[in-house]
């Protein structure tokens, strides 16, 4: 049941799915119908993804479910002095600014380049320490887990808070082995609760960003009557938002496909790591297309449909498929739960963005499939 559940591709299909079935919900003035072309390509990739998701069950037969016998000294050194020199370069921090009043810009936070390593890093370190906590009950893994956590809550990064707390509740299945009524039940407690508090900061962050109001979502979301007569939360409508606004951007973008779009831009632009993308190729100016400013991903294929249309995304498509299988074969059987419940959590994110290319979500799988076959003085390097 577990393997059937917590795999990248069905994970995919899910997700996606899911949204097709609320999009029609239409409680907000944004957005567009979604197409009929749309609409099958989606659905194309949700059934594929579905049938690879059979083949991709293989990957839990070498799977070692033995703790990381390795200690983690030169793990908490570089991690504390990496934190330390990270707030040093942004002359505070940023959780602290912003309850304070002061404004502050989410997107200019760390040192460039090594912030791009490092945030990843730090992700990796504490999935690691917390698969080895519940395999070995060893404090110190306990610790630098919460320590990194803590690290993603004082940035102010929901994204890497929410992607933190979901592959560590598949790492914890998947070691368990064991999805009961009750845990199905706590789960979905816990996930409800979670899309609430995601409002409540949703709603702190515009405040410190400049806007008035506490239920100004409602406003710059364009609440309809569909969602004031549902009596739903307002909280709620965030979450509902962030879900549903990818999709209409999507859809935006494939209205206004231009007509110069060239399939090689999926590969320069779409396929390498934001940072490396960036040095390699510097002249890429492209501006996403939105229907409002305040939402602005479009799914994992709207970006690359803007410059290569659906061709591009169905390369894109090909690419994720190829790193999920890739990356899984390549990691040892120690890490592999580690990495298959980073890559389910990828499977969730890319219903709003490329998140393969941000370097923050893309980089731990790779960094921990290759750097876990290291060691330093019987010290893990990660």
């Amino acid at each position: 049941m577990i393997k059937y559940i917590f795999n990248p591709f069905f994970i995919y299909s899910s997700i996606f799915v899911f949204i097709i079935l609320i999009y029609p919900l239409q409680w907000s003035d944004i957005q567009p119908k979604l197409s009929g072309n749309l609409t099958l390509f989606i659905l194309s990739t949700v059934v594929i993804s579905f049938f690879l998701s059979l083949i991709f069950r293989s990957n839990f037969k070498n799977i070692s479910l033995e703790s990381i016998k390795y200690k983690n000294h030169f793990v908490w050194v570089f991690s504390v002095v990496g934190v330390a020199l990270e707030f040093l370069y942004a002359k505070g921090i940023p959780l602290i600014k912003v309850m304070r009043g002061e404004f502050h810009d989410y997107f200019a936070f760390g040192i460039p380049t090594f912030h791009a390593i490092f945030l990843p890093y730090l992700i990796s370190i504490g999935l690691i320490s917390f698969y080895n906590y519940l395999a070995s009950r060893n404090r110190s893994d306990l610790f630098l887990y919460l320590f990194s956590i803590l690290f993603c809550i004082l940035i102010i990064n929901r994204g890497a808070v929410i992607f933190i707390l979901f592959s560590s509740l598949v790492i914890h299945f998947l070691l368990k082995n064991n999805l009961t009524p009750k845990k199905v039940i706590l789960t979905i407690i816990g996930s409800v609760i979670t899309l609430y508090l995601f409002g409540v900061v949703g709603n702190y962050r515009m405040v410190s960003s400049g806007y008035q109001g506490n239920d100004i979502i409602l406003t710059v979301g364009q609440a309809n009557s569909n969602f004031y007569q549902s009596n739903v939360p307002t909280e709620f409508f965030w979450s509902y938002l962030y879900l549903v606004t990818p999709f209409s951007n999507l859809q935006y973008q494939v209205n206004n496909i231009p007509s110069n779009v060239d399939i090689e831009n999926a590969f320069k632009y779409h396929i390498l790591i934001d940072f490396l993308q960036k040095r390699i190729f510097p002249d890429n100016q492209q501006q996403t297309m939105l229907l409002q400013e305040e939402f602005n991903v479009s799914t994992m294929y709207g970006d690359v449909v803007q410059v290569a249309g659906i061709p591009g995304a169905m390369v894109l498509f090909i690419w994720y498929i190829l790193v999920v299988f890739v990356v899984t074969k390549l990691t040892p059987s120690k890490y592999k739960i580690i990495v298959i419940g980073i890559l389910c959590c990828i499977s969730v994110l890319q219903c709003f963005t490329n998140i393969m290319v941000i370097a923050g979500y893309g980089l731990p799988p790779v960094l921990i499939a290759l750097l876990s076959r290291f060691k330093f003085a019987n010290n893990r390097i990660i």
